[in-house]
């Protein structure tokens, strides 16, 4: 059998140094740099900036497990705690002290407090909560409030004023931008 070289697959760039003041975004794209990154080559007075604002003081408020659909409400949840650490002995602790341990009681069921069974395996202690019943996390839904569509001069770098409130038009603030690509598409073709 002869040998065969196998092809070597190209690797990413390394991704660039942020512009100074540059926030990352969060989120990777195909070649492991952020999305949404700004390109420092261009100052900030040189760009517009497109926002939808959702705020979550304003927009925004709290909602329960069976209101946001929380998977661990339908489905029920598991929680591996290492006691061997302080964080999981805090973790464990905390999961005691707030919740019913089920003995299947019709009191305990009924209490309000989340129930759960415990299990002991590898040195580590699984709390399991059946379905039914509040997570630990906080849920949030939005409320029926229109967003809001501004365009402001600059970036995250430096922002200026805003520059036109579309207010609550949408449909005004998509043709806008579009507007603005067609400009960007016209002078990069042009060079």
């Amino acid at each position: 059998m002869a040998y065969q070289r196998r092809a070597r697959r190209p690797q990413a760039p390394p991704p660039r140094p942020r512009a100074r003041g540059a926030q990352p975004s969060g989120l990777l794209g195909p070649t492991g740099r952020p999305l949404n990154r700004v390109d420092g080559r261009t100052p900030p007075q040189a760009r517009n900036t497109y926002q939808i604002l959702q705020p979550l003081d304003t927009h925004w408020r709290p909602a329960s497990c069976a209101e946001y659909r929380c998977k661990a409400h339908l489905r029920g949840w598991a929680t591996a705690v290492d006691e061997a650490t302080p964080l999981g002995r805090r973790q464990a602790a905390y999961i005691r002290a707030h919740c019913v341990r089920d003995t299947g009681a019709h009191a305990m069921a009924t209490s309000g407090r989340r129930r759960y069974t415990e299990t002991h395996e590898a040195g580590l202690t699984e709390f399991r909560f059946p379905a039914g019943q509040e997570c630990f996390q906080e849920h949030r839904v939005p409320l029926d409030r229109p967003q809001r569509f501004l365009v402001r001069h600059g970036d995250v770098r430096r922002f200026g004023g805003v520059v036109r409130d579309h207010g609550e038009r949408g449909d005004l603030f998509v043709e806008d931008m579009a507007h603005n690509l067609d400009r960007v598409r016209t002078a990069v073709t042009r060079g």
